[in-house]
């Protein structure tokens, strides 16, 4: 339980500013998210009774954040309301500072999820030789979501229409939870400024040309969609978890739903009420299913997951996973440049079970978590203004060099294998394979260093010690291994 001396709460829902008593005349149904500020000297006793009325408490940035459902009965829903709060401040001993309930819709200003379909697809539309808009759900011939809903990525590369061999992955992926509408917007932005700049920026252009970069505007539809008609502080996706007795649950928070960390101590919750319940087992979502056929496909070498908010650029592993000191002191040292570029601070990811946890263990991946802005949904001019201040920061964590990359061959023909880095202090055993073409990368600080080279097929060819010398970190250095020599 956590202490603190005077401190806010938030109990989570609605990132509007008018009053409580306003929201119940547009809340739909007859239960909502609450969202509301308290000043108080006893935060024990708020989390207990946040606990008891199936909520949750987090902390974020020294405040103490809380998530609960609340009943708000049709014709009392005001006197509800008040009493409510009435009931929180008291037990907190503090004030209520400001509170709303979860209504349809984001601001004014934002792109509604169709129109951030139609906007993609404008994309692909306006620059065929170097955008196309994926179908992710179609492709990978997996399940369509509980509402129906397919994935897509848009793909932008110099050769749009090839899967060039030659040209490394990667991946910018937004709005994991439904209610963070910040974080479509930069996807958004990410995507034009590379399609609509490509002919006169000779960065963007040298992305572009050097990577084949695939751009999701949300991993959750399902929970978007409820965002905008029902319900704009919903958190998880739409699945149903539980209809025990009179009461159904819905959600599983995609975040915490990937296979790495899912049960470590720094993971989601076990408990379906949740905010961060991590899902009955790892990937038993339709969402994240279509994620992890995704990533084992394309073996990204770089994936930037948007979220919001803190202002904070995040890095590999939650507090409860270690890294060898020369990888974590990496990833920090990119963190740090990304978060210094933009004026956000450099922080370690809270958590397991997540995108980027995954996507590093299982893939190898640089893979970077920026908490955006400092609300879910700030009014549009700020929301306007945030999209510009991360847009350096995107660019430049896109034209990040890899270090090492490769491929593993035999007589001219890819073979499938895993690399691993020796005499590190590894402790969640990891290795990664390379492409179906043969292409592998690896993240690693200036430096020898011995990599292990594993064939799938150990009966046809034998493994291999490799030595690499890095030395220069603003060049990727390719290094092919053929497993005959």
């Amino acid at each position: 339980m956590w202490k603190y001396g005077l401190i806010s709460v938030l109990v989570c829902v609605t990132a509007c500013q008018l009053g409580v008593r306003d929201d119940c005349d547009r809340v739909v149904g007859e239960t909502a998210s609450l969202y509301a500020r308290v000043e108080t000297g006893d935060s024990g006793r708020v989390e207990e009774w946040v606990q008891a009325r199936g909520g949750e408490m987090r902390v974020r940035n020294g405040e103490v954040e809380v998530d609960v459902m609340v009943s708000v009965p049709r014709g009392s829903c005001k006197e509800a309301a008040d009493e409510l709060l009435g009931e929180l401040a008291n037990v907190g001993g503090g004030e209520v500072m400001a509170a709303r309930l979860g209504t349809p819709g984001g601001p004014p200003g934002y792109d509604t999820p169709e129109q951030l379909q139609a906007s993609f697809q404008e994309l692909a539309d306006d620059y065929p030789a170097i955008a196309s808009l994926i179908d992710l759900t179609e492709a990978y011939g997996l399940p369509a979501t509980v509402d129906g809903n397919h994935l897509y990525a848009l793909k932008v590369s110099d050769n749009v229409a090839e899967d060039e061999s030659d040209e490394l992955n990667v991946l910018v992926v937004a709005n994991h939870h439904a209610r963070e509408l910040v974080t479509p917007q930069i996807a958004l932005d990410v995507a034009s400024e590379l399609t609509s700049r490509y002919g006169n920026s000779s960065v963007v252009r040298d992305v572009v040309n050097m990577y084949q970069v695939y751009v999701m505007y949300t991993m959750n539809p399902d929970g978007l969609n409820y965002v905008w008609s029902t319900d704009n502080m919903w958190r998880k996706n739409r699945r149903l978890v539980s209809s025990e007795g009179s009461a159904e649950v819905y959600g599983v928070d995609l975040n915490r739903n990937y296979e790495f960390g899912w049960n470590y101590t720094c993971a989601g919750s076990t408990r379906m009420g949740s905010q961060t319940y991590r899902g009955p087992y790892p990937f038993s979502e339709a969402e994240t299913q279509v994620m992890k056929a995704f990533q084992t496909d394309r073996r990204f070498a770089k994936v930037l997951d948007l979220h919001s908010y803190a202002r904070e650029v995040r890095r590999n592993y939650g507090s409860c996973a270690g890294l060898p000191v020369q990888i974590a002191g990496l990833f920090e040292a990119h963190s740090k440049a990304f978060a210094t570029l933009i004026g956000y601070q450099s922080a370690r990811s809270c958590c397991t079970g997540g995108d980027i946890s995954y996507a590093y263990h299982n893939n190898g991946g640089l893979s970077t978590l920026v908490e955006t802005a400092t609300s879910f949904q700030p009014p549009a001019d700020e929301m306007e203004a945030e999209v510009i201040r991360v847009r350096p920061g995107n660019l430049y964590y896109l034209s990040i060099p890899v270090p090492v990359t490769g491929v593993i061959r035999s007589s001219g023909a890819p073979v499938s294998a895993t690399v691993r880095i020796v005499n590190l202090d590894w402790t969640n055993h990891e290795e990664w394979p390379n492409r179906a073409d043969g292409r592998y990368h690896l993240w690693v600080p200036p430096g020898t260093w011995q990599v292990d080279v594993t064939p799938d097929d150990t009966n046809t060819y034998k493994s291999k010690t490799v030595t690499i010398e890095v030395s220069d970190p603003k060049e990727t250095l390719v290094v092919d291994v053929d497993l005959n020599e």
